[in-house]
Parts: C-alpha cells; structure tokens; sequence
C-alpha cells in the first residue's frame, strides 16, 4: 500500500514538473512564433516586416446616382474610421473598378485588400535614389512625403496599366484560382515567351 502511494506521489511530482516545463516554454513562445519565422524566412516576407503593412480595409458598392463627389466623401469617411484599403469594388453600369481606384487612391486609400502590402520594395537604393535618410524608423520611411509620393505613383501606374489591360482585352482576369498578367501570360498557365523564360529560371534557382 506504501509502495503503491510512493508511486502515486512519485508519479504526482513528475507530471507536475513536466507541466511546469510545458508552462515555461508556452511563456516563452506560446505560438512558436520564432521558429515559424525561422521556416517561413523569405526576401518577401522580410519585405513585409519592414514595410509593416496593417491593411483594415472595406468593400465599396456604388448606389445608383453616386457619382465621383459621393466617392470621395465615402471615402474620406472610410479614412476617418480607421480603413486604408478597399476589399472590394462593385460598381453600376457606365463605371469600371479602375475608376473608382483612382479616386480611392487618390483620397488617401489603397484600393486593394493587402493595403500596403502591394508597396515597391523599400531598399537602401530607393531611400537613396528619393533622398530618404536610412535613419529614420520603418514607420517614418513609410510615412515621408517623397516616400509617400513614390508609391502612390507606383499604384496609380498600375491602375492605368489595368485599364489599358481593359481597353484592349474588353476584360481584366482577376481571381484567387487564375492569374492575368500581360507581361507574362494570359489565363491559367498560358504562358507568353517571357512568362516561360522567368519560370525557367526560377525553376532552376529552385530545383527543390
């Protein structure tokens, strides 16, 4: 009866250490969140870090008889709140989406769902090519007027180039299971002589 109790208290004594250990290592990192970093590591995602895009985005639908003046109060209002991106754009017929970008983009508010996500790269080169010091923290790069400038060109130039997109298609491919892009390829995995050339060479910087 005594042995059996030992083993008991024994048993007891360990589980409560190993809960303690379990504990211990759950305060440290909970979420295992170094060693996801550590797999996941990439050139993008060390992008993302720096830019640290917070994208709080909305959807925008066009009611019959608004026109660019209710746009842009919506959107000053969406900007009020809190939001800097839309998640989506429904608009009524005589508007296409490209429109409403350019206005949204142009008051302030990013027009696609990953909100800063979509910003050009920022490197030494670009701080010192727009004259930025490397200096300052990521939030003051991002937020410097010239920085401010840069990538809303960046946006606004892609804009257009989805609206030439439409003008000469008729139609703009823009969905989570096919890709469009006119540089490299068409639908699905039609690929253009460019498109088969960059996966190429991704192919073999990734063998793996």
């Amino acid at each position: 009866m005594v042995h059996d109790r030992t083993i008991v208290g024994i048993f007891t004594l360990w589980c409560f250490f190993l809960g303690n250990l379990n504990c211990a290592g759950q305060i440290k990192d909970e979420f295992l969140t170094d060693l996801y970093d550590k797999l996941h590591d990439s050139e993008r995602q060390q992008h993302f870090k720096f830019i640290r895009p917070m994208p709080a985005g909305v959807v925008y639908i066009q009611h019959p008889g608004e026109g660019e003046k209710e746009m842009r109060e919506h959107f000053r209002l969406m900007k009020e709140l809190g939001f800097n991106s839309l998640k989506q754009i429904m608009t009524v017929p005589g508007w296409e989406p490209e429109d409403v970008q350019l206005i949204a983009l142009d008051e302030g508010i990013i027009p696609w769902w990953y909100g800063e996500g979509g910003l050009e790269p920022i490197t030494d080169d670009l701080l010192k090519q727009l004259g930025i010091s490397k200096k300052l923290s990521p939030g003051e790069i991002r937020e410097h007027p010239k920085m401010q400038r840069f990538q809303t060109k960046v946006l606004k130039d892609r804009i257009l180039g989805f609206k030439a997109q439409r003008k000469e298609k008729g139609e703009i491919i823009r969905t989570s299971s096919r890709a469009f892009d006119p540089t490299v390829g068409r639908r699905g995995i039609e690929l253009r002589d460019k498109g088969k050339a960059l996966f190429t060479v991704w192919a073999r910087e990734y063998p793996g």
